[in-house]
């Protein structure tokens, strides 16, 4: 599987954007439904949509619901354990 190297972010105020943008996103989990529809378990109506959006493009935005706020998770307890091994030093 191919990935697209990222930046890594190291700015809290950072962090807390993306947060606050899941927060308020149409809560999920988000599915893609035809080739190009991603919809929302909690609406009736699809949360993005495009006839030329490559499927893949939308398996990616329907993962991204549940992969940002996982990865959000990831990033809190990291700090934290980094903090306790600080610590003992």
């Amino acid at each position: 599987m191919e990935q697209t190297a990222g930046r890594v972010i190291t700015n809290a105020d950072e962090l807390r954007d993306i947060a606050a943008r899941t927060a308020t996103a149409e809560p999920g989990p988000w599915r893609r439904r035809e080739s190009w529809e991603v919809t929302s378990a909690a609406c009736a109506f699809p949360v993005c949509a495009s006839q030329l959006a490559d499927p893949k493009d939308a398996d990616f935005i329907a993962a991204a619901r549940e992969d940002v706020p996982n990865l959000l998770a990831t990033v809190a307890h990291l700090r934290t354990r980094e903090a306790e091994v600080i610590e003992l030093f």
